[in-house]
């Protein structure tokens, strides 16, 4: 426990979240996600009992989740070539980056 009065080390605290308009939007709706997450979460725990249904059922989630995730960047791409001002091609550059870079850390 500290007593003094200095401030703590920048090491021992986290790195403050980005600004809202810095963050990457998630991709997909959190409904979506969670929907996916929690039955990927029951295909795994179900392996021990039935490891075929299991895995044929991670394998939908995997392919269901691709094909949402190709539509959606689909949608996004229809949208950067509405975009009018310098203001808004911006963000949409910026978007694309960042999109971009997320997909090529998969």
């Amino acid at each position: 426990m500290r007593t003094s009065g200095l401030p703590a080390d920048s090491a021992d605290q986290p790195a403050p979240p980005p600004p809202a308009e810095l963050a990457p939007a998630p991709l997909l709706p959190t409904e979506e996600r969670d929907k996916w997450a929690l039955r990927m979460h029951r295909a795994v725990t179900g392996f021990i009992d039935e490891p075929r249904k299991s895995v044929e059922e991670a394998d939908a989630v995997l392919g269901e989740t691709a094909a949402r995730v190709a539509e959606l960047v689909k949608e996004r791409r229809r949208d950067v070539s509405a975009k009018g001002d310098t203001e808004e091609l911006r963000l949409a550059l910026r978007d694309c980056r960042e999109l971009t870079e997320r997909m090529l850390e998969l």
